[in-house]
């Protein structure tokens, strides 16, 4: 009986102390819950803050024409020399595809796009971190901006290919602050141009948009006759193998598999997209989707219209549907191999395919 009753005390002590541990669990989870509330609370109010720092520190320099910490660089004024020397030399100089600069954004640098005309700024575009984004350009909103710096002189809706975005401009002098919003919460760039350039809506910028699209469009023409694609260190279909592709551009980010025939290249800041396809380890097709920034300078300048006009009429025109997508098919044979315009619509071109001839 003794011992009994000794296991029974050892047995009540164990669950007294469990019930008095899970009392104190219970009493403490409320208080860690609430304190995780508030930090993220806290971490979100120095988000906003941050970001509304980023914002309005804009707002001044751009009545000189310049960008905060760019060391007083200033639209028509500072030479491409004058940007080297204070930020050093673009990651991605400007080429027959992108009128820009690019300098990439680092851990804790932000990203700029610069463009020149007769060698002096022509446009400045701030892309932001990519570290922390959401106490940089990526917390500003279409609200905070509305707020802190009131109605804007204008806001449009435009289109680059198939992405829509939002443009609100703000005068500042002789300049304009463009905010270019891809949602109401989600702001992409701000670019600095001067008053009268008005961005993409003047008619001298579409101008040089117009020639630099015509420019990516000719670029094509001799080289599909030797089964080749611009840009693409003289890779050829039927000859070059996937070891010569990988050896000129890398690893594709996204590689064939059993729902895709194709090695995928994104589009990055400047840089053209690709797909290729392979047929007993050779090139069997190239894709090339274009660039994602000025696309509108690159192939999403490139209409029916301009085809036609510079190239004659095509050997083919047909309507294709993959889904419940319909296209048009234009094709221009190029000695043994055929370039295919793959079109939404008249003004919108999604990509040009290169083959051999049908």
């Amino acid at each position: 009986m003794k011992r009994i009753k000794k296991a029974t005390v050892a047995i009540m002590a164990v669950g007294a102390l469990t019930l008095s541990t899970a009392g104190i669990t219970n009493e403490l989870l409320p208080a860690k819950a609430a304190a995780a509330s508030a930090s993220a609370s806290s971490a979100a109010s120095e988000y906003y803050k941050q970001a509304l720092q980023t914002l309005n520190s804009f707002y001044k320099p751009a009545l000189q024409g310049q960008f905060p910490g760019l060391g007083g660089l200033t639209l028509g004024k500072s030479t491409r020399e004058d940007v080297v020397k204070a930020i050093g030399e673009p990651e991605m100089p400007s080429n027959a595809s992108n009128a820009f600069d690019v300098y990439h954004a680092e851990m804790g640098h932000p990203g700029y796009a610069i463009s020149y005309k007769q060698n002096k700024i022509q446009e400045m575009r701030y892309f932001g971190t990519n570290v922390e984004r959401e106490a940089n350009i990526g917390g500003i909103t279409v609200k905070m901006l509305v707020q802190q710096w009131g109605a804007p002189h204008s806001s449009t809706v435009f289109k680059t290919g198939s992405v829509e975005q939002k443009k609100i401009v703000y005068i500042r002098g002789a300049y304009q602050l463009e905010f270019i919003f891809n949602s109401s919460t989600n702001l992409d760039h701000i670019n600095l141009v001067k008053k009268d350039a008005a961005g993409s809506d003047n008619s001298s910028a579409a101008g040089d948009y117009y020639k630099q699209a015509l420019q990516t469009l000719n670029s094509f023409y001799k080289p599909a006759l030797q089964g080749q694609f611009p840009g693409l260190e003289g890779l050829t279909l039927g000859k070059s193998t996937r070891e010569d592709v990988v050896k000129a551009i890398g690893e594709p980010e996204m590689p064939s598999n059993a729902s895709n025939a194709f090695d995928v290249y994104h589009a990055e800041m400047g840089h053209p997209g690709y797909a290729i396809s392979y047929k007993q380890d050779k090139i069997r097709e190239m894709r090339y989707f274009g660039t994602n920034v000025e696309r509108e300078a690159n192939i999403g300048g490139i209409t029916v219209k301009m085809l036609v006009q510079q190239w004659g009429a095509p050997h083919s025109s047909t309507v294709i549907k993959t889904g419940s997508v319909e296209q048009k098919k234009i094709v221009y044979i190029r000695g043994a191999y055929q370039l295919e315009f793959i079109f939404n619509s008249s003004t919108n071109l999604d990509h040009i395919n290169l083959v051999y001839k049908a």
